[in-house]
């Protein structure tokens, strides 16, 4: 991932903390481009070197990727405002329909004028931007991203990377035996750690990483980690599966105030715990998503016109890859009688 400083351009998915930059050790070895907005071609442009580079695609099925969006963005925000866990399907379509709107207005701009949309779903628009810098393309899916595959994929990436480098030495992957896979980044409970307050004079951090990780604003993640780790292996009640780490900035911590400590961190879970409680009935499952395109069959259309072209790259280059996608090909089957009709 390239870090760029605020001077050099102002669209955020373009930038890493500047910080990140001001490290000695930091080294400039990539760039990570998240979508097509203003900008990034002019950027490439000066920026890319005078070679060409070899490039990693992910890929996702694009019926997941939609719903991912709508949930994490619009659906608490919005939708769980206008339905509740027992509304019928035909209110939940209401509601559905009533936000999609505002997404929908976006696709049919960026259907007829290739204009930005988001970074959700203009894949094809995005990897255009890199091709003229690229000699080679890896695609991932990121099914291959979880569990204990992870592990053969970053293998993968390394040998890919290596080979493309003509890198001569080892480059197998080395990790420890105790690697949690199963790690999750990118979910409700992390969009809501870390949990950070004052307990008898210590200043407490509850993550569910090993630092100070937030999925917000940028950290300065290369700095060393000097807090105190009161407990690396704590499992709440309320989250059995979700490993958390205690800390406090201190230099130590009186560990007969750990019970204490254990009652007022439950507490601030609970919270936590409550959100998640009313949001999870409320979430938009690919059934209710698919269910709300056989009912708006211009909108499916229109999703259908803008992912072929988005998608043209991976079916050309991958369609493994693409037949995996179980939601995808569904919704392909559900326009069938839609295009006869």
């Amino acid at each position: 991932m390239f870090a760029m400083r605020s001077e050099v351009t102002s669209d955020f998915s373009l930038q890493v903390s500047y910080e990140l930059t001001r490290n000695v050790d930091y080294a400039l070895w990539g760039i990570t481009l998240d979508g097509f907005t203003q900008g990034k071609e002019e950027w490439l442009a000066k920026f890319t070197p005078c070679y060409k580079v070899p490039i990693i695609c992910i890929v996702r099925d694009p019926i997941l990727a939609i719903i991912s969006a709508m949930n994490i963005g619009l659906n608490y925000d919005e939708i769980a405002k206008k339905i509740t866990a027992n509304s019928s399907t035909q209110e939940i379509h209401c509601a559905i329909e009533e936000i999609m709107s505002i997404r929908m207005d976006s696709l049919c701009v960026f259907a007829t004028a290739k204009t930005t949309y988001a970074t959700i779903l203009d894949w094809y628009s995005n990897i255009l931007q890199i091709l003229p810098y690229s000699n080679e393309i890896l695609y991932i899916d990121t099914t291959d991203l979880l569990g204990k595959k992870t592990k053969t994929t970053m293998q993968n990436i390394a040998t890919f990377l290596a080979d493309n480098q003509r890198v001569a030495e080892d480059i197998t992957i080395k990790l420890p035996e105790e690697f949690d896979f199963d790690l999750k980044v990118n979910d409700f409970l992390t969009h809501n750690l870390p949990l950070e307050f004052t307990f008898v004079n210590y200043q407490i951090y509850v993550s569910a990483f090993r630092g100070f990780f937030a999925i917000g604003p940028r950290q300065y993640y290369h700095l060393q980690d000097k807090r105190f780790y009161i407990d690396e292996m704590y499992y709440s009640p309320l989250f059995p599966e979700r490993r958390l780490f205690i800390s406090t900035s201190s230099r130590s911590f009186d560990y007969s105030l750990f019970p204490a400590l254990i009652q007022e961190i439950e507490l601030r879970l609970e919270v936590l715990h409550q959100k998640i409680s009313s949001y999870h009935p409320l979430k938009i499952t690919p059934q209710i998503f698919l269910d709300f395109l056989s009912h708006n069959q211009e909108k499916a259309k229109l999703l259908d016109t803008v992912l072929r072209y988005e998608l043209q790259h991976v079916q050309q280059n991958r369609p493994d890859i693409v037949a995996t996608w179980e939601h995808y090909q569904e919704f392909q089957r559900l326009l069938i009688p839609i295009r006869k009709g």
